[in-house]
């Protein structure tokens, strides 16, 4: 048969980081994993047939010389959190930055005492870059743990829109708090100013 081109583009959630498991590579003439949203990203690298994206999606071309049975038997992909994270004592403010941040997924994990919930106020905002309703090429999430499972709440990245409003907030649920901003290279810019406090936990809710 004549080889064939396939592409996919592969998202977890936006906490977490793609692993792609290349056994396909004995059917394949050739594999090019880019790490991020496009070809324009740096390629991920590859140990043991394993693909280790830093980021939560990656663009994968594969150049089959012959047909597997079921393509999907041949490609599994896993995800891993993220652990790029920054601790501070509270109240604080934090700017986002790519002073601050050196690589193109920063985070800052809020830890409160027991009793107390967190409250992020985002003062400012700055995101320049292609424009995406699931915000896939930047933005800032929050993310925490309920009931042994990560919850994501929705990205924010249209300031520019009327939808945007500033002093937006995100409360969390317990004592601790994911604040996530990220952006990639050649495709957008995200500088954020945020102000995290403590309140006592409401048992109403």
């Amino acid at each position: 048969m004549q080889s064939q081109l396939l592409s996919y583009k592969i998202q977890v959630q936006k906490s977490n980081t793609v692993i792609l498991k290349a056994a396909l590579l004995l059917y394949s003439d050739d594999i090019a994993v880019y790490n991020g949203p496009g070809v324009l990203s740096d390629k991920a690298n590859m140990s043991n047939n394993v693909f280790h994206a830093t980021t939560f999606q990656c663009m994968c071309f594969i150049v089959l010389k012959k047909s597997p049975t079921t393509l999907h038997n041949y490609i599994t992909f896993y995800s891993a959190i993220a652990e790029n994270v920054k601790l501070f004592a509270f109240p604080v403010e934090f700017t986002f930055s790519k002073t601050e941040c050196k690589s193109n997924i920063c985070s800052v994990r809020a830890i409160m005492l027991e009793g107390k919930e967190i409250n992020v106020t985002i003062l400012n905002m700055n995101y320049q870059g292609s424009n995406s309703s699931i915000c896939s090429f930047g933005g800032l999430f929050s993310t925490e743990v309920i009931n042994n499972r990560f919850i994501e709440s929705e990205s924010i990245c249209h300031n520019h829109s009327e939808n945007f409003a500033q002093n937006q907030h995100m409360y969390s649920h317990n004592s601790t708090l994911t604040i996530t901003a990220f952006w990639y290279k050649h495709y957008s810019s995200c500088v954020a100013t945020i102000h995290i406090s403590q309140q006592s936990i409401n048992l109403c809710k």
